[in-house]
């Protein structure tokens, strides 16, 4: 019989200049509900959308904003 290792370490937590904390991590956000989640359980420091071309890039980076602005999280498009 095997155990499980346990939930993952929280990361680390940081403070903005409001006092906000957030992770200290960044995280790939496509505006699908899987990184939706993440975004507003870690609040990460940054969030990443790219635009490699795929067909679905204007939606996702439409969703990502959405998202960033509904949870006051920064963004930054590559």
């Amino acid at each position: 019989m095997t155990t499980s290792p346990g939930p993952p370490r929280q990361p680390d937590r940081i403070a903005d200049e409001d006092g906000d904390s957030r992770a200290e991590a960044v995280l790939l956000l496509s505006g699908g509900l899987d990184s939706t989640a993440l975004a507003a359980l870690v609040r990460p420091a940054l969030c990443l959308v790219i635009d490699y071309g795929q067909r679905s890039a204007v939606g996702e980076l439409r969703a990502a904003a959405a998202i960033c602005r509904a949870l006051n999280l920064a963004l930054e498009t590559l």
